[in-house]
């Protein structure tokens, strides 16, 4: 325990890791600020929110006192009237259809894998029926279309964000598992026991105090978020909800999440798995620096790593190898915005992060034990 709270004080004490983390959440601000934070961005999103809470949260049970001479009134209600209609002929077999001709994307229409395809589908398509019948769909948000905060909030802040989180991780883990190397005390420390030992103590150190500076970074950079685009009574809509749904790249329609999952429980479980995958960068970085010994080459394998894994992403086997290649980090990166809800063709189906997260947790455990075993290897040498 001593060994790692020294491991831990060399890491916090060393200003490289508090210097970077103030500069990526500078950046964060500065693209928060551009995006939303400037002064009449902020009245429009704190009015907004007002009236929204002004008119109810339930759209089906709206405030019979509402104030409809209000500026933002009128804005928004003319968004509630037509979100009400876009359940009507919504049908998830129909937008499969159009995502495989889309892509040109058909497997063997008798195969098990287009089967796969259908029945995630036919389950959507089931949850589709249960979010109108449960009222679901009729709550209050800012609307999707004027204001896109689900895609701003995990796509155009997320993605940065991860990267940055990466990072952070990285760097921790490399900082300490290569200092004795860095510092020319490598040879002294492995040629007895208790030195031997330490390597194994610097990992979950490492990969701790990432997430500490992770949590940092991302305090600050979601506490602006949410100081410009108040949620306060926001929590618990359905992300599901029509009023949120946005114009994406195959149409305008809701986010169909596979379960029922409110605006904080998503986010709560949305920053769990983030957590989840943040970890296993680190495992997977310690694995690569145990067999490299070199902090260098294990950063720069790590990248290429990453971007050959974000190169692997399209789909064009049209069959099982598609969605086991799909299930990485780059790809969960790449649909930041549709965790937990229909996605591309591939990966909609229920706990594709999950499985992502558990596939690939293995690998690095694996990792952990060829690098384990070859450094005690040289440590005999």
């Amino acid at each position: 325990m001593r060994i790692a709270v020294k491991e831990f004080l060399k890491l916090i004490r060393h200003p490289m890791l508090w210097c970077m983390t103030v500069i990526l959440l500078l950046y964060n601000l500065i693209l928060i600020y551009g995006a939303v934070g400037d002064k009449d961005a902020k009245l429009h999103f704190h009015s907004l929110h007002d009236t929204i809470l002004a008119y109810g949260i339930n759209l089906n049970e709206p405030n019979p006192n509402f104030n409809r001479t209000e500026p933002m009134a009128e804005f928004y209600l003319d968004y509630v009237e037509h979100a009400k209609t876009l359940y009507d002929d919504l049908n998830m077999y129909s937008i499969l259809e159009h995502k495989q001709t889309f892509f040109n994307y058909h497997p063997d229409p008798n195969g098990l894998y287009q089967k796969f395809l259908r029945n995630n589908y036919r389950r959507l398509q089931k949850r589709l029926e249960e979010i109108k019948a449960t009222g679901e769909a009729d709550y209050g948000f800012y609307p999707g279309t004027a204001c896109g905060i689900h895609s701003l909030l995990y796509g155009r802040l997320m993605r940065p964000l991860m990267l940055e989180m990466a990072l952070l991780m990285i760097l921790s883990v490399l900082y300490l598992m290569d200092y004795e190397r860095m510092h020319k005390t490598r040879h002294m420390v492995i040629t007895t026991r208790l030195g031997k030992g330490v390597m194994y103590r610097k990992i979950p150190t490492g990969i701790g105090t990432g997430l500490l500076f992770n949590t940092c970074l991302a305090a600050g950079s979601f506490g602006f978020f949410f100081h410009c685009v108040p949620f306060q009574g926001l929590w618990n809509v359905p992300v599901a909800t029509a009023l949120m749904a946005e114009v994406r790249a195959h149409g305008y329609y809701p986010f169909i999440t596979f379960r029922r999952l409110t605006v904080g429980s998503y986010f709560a479980l949305y920053m769990t798995v983030l957590a989840l995958l943040l970890m296993i960068v680190g495992m997977l970085t310690a694995a690569v620096q145990l067999l490299l010994q070199n902090s260098y080459f294990t950063f720069l394998l790590q990248t290429m790593l990453y971007m050959v894994l974000y190169l692997a992403v399209p789909g064009g086997f049209a069959n099982f190898l598609d969605v086991l290649i799909c299930l990485n980090p780059s790809a969960l990166w790449i649909a930041s915005t549709c965790w937990f809800m229909e996605n591309e063709v591939i990966l909609s189906f229920a706990g594709n992060e999950f499985w992502c997260i558990g596939l690939w947790a293995v690998i690095a455990a694996l990792g952990l034990l060829c690098g384990k075993r070859h450094y005690k290897r040289l440590e005999f040498k």
